[in-house]
């Protein structure tokens, strides 16, 4: 929630006006725009993660999928959890990778050769004093 936000804050510094009276005037069409824009490290839109389709945005035609078929709620339903199901396993395999890169990159730097063998290191090894 925190990055959320923060990335919430990051872009509307870039659009408000100096005088920053507007920027709630700015949020919605910020939301629509992130909610229907691919998220780097999982792959879909949030849009997609929650309603289990992409948003029709304005002015954009698109009749791709769209044939309306007639089904009843039983069947609406289970394609619907299907969907929801098939995008967040999807979702996962993307964060597993993205976990992956971080953590590979992260071992390289925590594990590179600072010390040499035979190279003179001060052990730093308090010692408690009883009472204190």
């Amino acid at each position: 929630m925190e990055r959320y936000v923060k990335t919430i804050e990051e872009h509307l510094r870039k659009v408000v006006s100096t005088h920053r009276w507007d920027w709630d005037e700015r949020l919605p069409i910020f939301l629509l725009a992130y909610r229907s824009s691919t998220h780097e490290t999982t792959g879909v839109t949030p849009a997609s993660m929650v309603f289990g389709r992409e948003i029709r945005l304005p002015g954009r035609y698109d009749d791709r999928g769209t044939t309306h078929k007639e089904q009843s709620t039983t069947d609406y339903t289970a394609d619907l959890v299907e969907r929801l199901h098939d995008i967040h396993h999807f979702a996962r395999q993307h964060l597993k990778i993205a976990s992956d890169r971080m953590k590979a990159r992260y071992d390289q730097l925590a594990n590179s050769d600072v010390y040499q063998e035979g190279d003179r290191v001060w052990l730093y090894h308090p010692t408690r004093k009883t009472g204190k």
